[in-house]
């Protein structure tokens, strides 16, 4: 913009010498003369102003160009990086995905055991003699305990079918820990019938648990018939 001016004003004071060359004394010829050399002093200086701008100009769009392009390296070395840490977590879940199929197939467990008694001391330990499924043989007949294979979250669901006119207590209790998972208190007036309970658990790899009553004498709890069991069953949820 300021070298255009320039040029102009050069362009002006020409044109005015020249056109009152012939009508103008020797004093205003001097003058005009001091004038444009004044005029082209400001151009060459607008010039070498405008000259040292392209350069500056230059140096900044250099400099813009160079960082541009350093940021678009890391650009791409962050992507490459990105793209990496996914195929490797990509990889990671696979191998989880494996682990928990894996897991699922070979740590399979769950029971469901029954009693055959009708009659038995009713205070203590319910013993259930018939395996209907033990799958992972983490229920002991023997003892009428089960045994945590794995350490997890087991679901556990014990039913206790009693006679007329009774009332008794019992629980799902850790014989590792001598602590209570859940309990009930089950009370019958009129006829034959069972009492059940659910709990859910966090056991420890090898902890065992059972079945525990609480009542007075000897009485009729066990399997009625076959349409009154009592049993007691698990699973492992995860």
């Amino acid at each position: 913009m300021k070298f255009a001016t320039a040029m102009l004003i050069f362009s002006n004071g020409l044109s005015i010498f020249l056109a009152s060359n012939d009508s103008c004394g020797e004093q205003d010829l001097n003058a005009m003369m001091v004038r444009l050399r004044q005029l082209r002093t400001e151009f060459q200086n607008l010039k070498a102003e405008y000259a040292n701008q392209i350069n500056i100009n230059k140096e900044e769009i250099k400099l813009l160009k160079e960082q541009q392009a350093n940021e678009i390296q890391d650009i791409k070395a962050e992507l490459g990086n990105k793209t990496l840490q996914i195929a490797e977590q990509t990889q990671e879940i696979e191998r989880l995905k494996g682990l928990f199929i894996e897991k699922n197939l070979t740590t399979m467990v769950a029971f469901v055991a029954r009693q055959k008694e009708l009659d038995y001391n009713c205070t203590g330990k319910v013993l259930f003699e018939i395996i209907v499924l033990n799958e992972g043989n983490a229920f002991n007949t023997s003892t009428s305990h089960f045994t945590a294979p794995f350490a997890g979250l087991y679901m556990f669901t014990a039913q206790l079918c009693f006679e007329y006119y009774y009332t008794f207590d019992f629980s799902i209790y850790s014989y590792t820990n001598n602590k209570t998972y859940g309990a009930s208190r089950n009370v019958n007036y009129w006829d034959y019938e069972c009492g059940s309970l659910t709990t859910t658990v966090k056991l420890a790899t090898n902890e065992e648990v059972y079945v525990h009553i609480e009542c007075q004498g000897t009485r009729q709890i066990g399997n009625i018939d076959d349409t009154l069991w009592t049993m007691f069953s698990g699973i492992l949820l995860v």
